[in-house]
C-alpha cells in the first residue's frame, strides 16, 4: 500500500494536531500499518478512501519516540507534502503561526509523480502552540495517552500553490475527520535513529 495513492498533486490535504475534543466526522478512518521501504520506519495508518468518482484519497501516518507515554513528547515522524504551519480558534481560513516556539519540519523522503505523492517527515516542537498576543496557547500531551489527529482535504488546489506561506486553501469537498490515537500505539523502540535521518530543513518558501 502506497501511503498517499489516489491524489493528484493538485489535491489539498491538511493535517492537524488537536487537544482533545470532538471526533470525526465524513468518512470513517480504515486502520493500518506501513512500512517505509527505503527508511525502515514503521506506521501506524489511517485512511479515508476517495469519493465516489475517484478524487482523493489519503492515507497518513505517525510514530513517536518510545517514552512518549511517560514523557511529553514534542515531536512525531509522518507524513506531508508542501507546508506550512498554521493556526485558527474557529472555523475559517488559519492563518500562518506566528506564536512562540515556532515549529520545524525535516525531509526524510520524498517522491512525486503524476498520480500521488509521498513525503516523509520530522516535526519538532509540534504539539504545543501559542497565539501572538498569548492568549490561546494550549498542547497536546503525550503523557495522557491520547491525542487527536485530523485532516481535510478538497478537488481543488490551492492558491500560490509554491509559496506555502501564502496559500490560500480551498473549501474541503472530499470530506475532513478528526480522530483519537491511543499513544502506545505510535511509539517505536528505533525513534531516535529514524529521526536522525531527516537533514534537510523545509524552507517554507518555493522559487517560481
Amino acid at each position: 500500500m502506497r501511503l498517499l495513492r489516489h491524489l493528484s498533486v493538485s489535491t489539498t490535504v491538511t493535517l492537524s494536531l488537536f487537544a482533545r475534543g470532538c471526533l470525526g466526522q465524513y468518512p470513517d478512518m480504515i486502520v493500518g500499518s506501513y512500512t517505509d521501504e527505503e527508511t525502515g520506519i514503521n506506521f501506524d495508518t489511517w485512511t479515508a478512501p476517495p469519493a465516489e468518482n475517484g478524487d482523493g484519497g489519503v492515507t497518513f501516518g505517525i510514530v513517536l519516540p518510545e517514552n512518549a507515554t511517560t514523557n511529553d513528547t514534542g515531536e512525531y515522524i509522518g507524513y506531508l507534502v508542501l507546508t506550512s504551519f498554521r493556526w485558527a480558534t474557529d472555523y475559517f481560513m488559519p492563518d500562518p503561526y506566528s506564536g512562540d516556539g515556532s515549529p520545524t519540519i525535516t525531509y526524510i523522503r520524498s517522491s512525486v509523480n503524476e498520480s500521488r505523492y509521498e513525503l516523509v517527515y520530522r516535526c519538532q516542537n509540534c504539539f504545543s502552540w501559542d497565539d501572538a498576543q498569548g492568549e490561546n496557547g494550549g498542547s497536546s500531551n503525550s503523557s495522557e495517552g491520547e491525542i487527536m489527529l485530523g485532516y481535510a482535504q478538497a478537488a481543488d488546489g490551492p492558491t500560490n500553490p509554491a509559496r506555502p506561506s501564502e496559500i490560500t486553501l480551498q473549501y474541503h469537498t472530499l470530506g475532513y475527520a478528526q480522530w483519537v490515537v491511543p499513544v502506545g500505539n505510535v511509539t517505536r523502540g528505533d525513534y531516535e535513529t529514524w529521526s536522525e535521518l531527516a537533514r534537510e530543513a523545509a524552507p517554507g518558501e518555493c522559487e517560481v
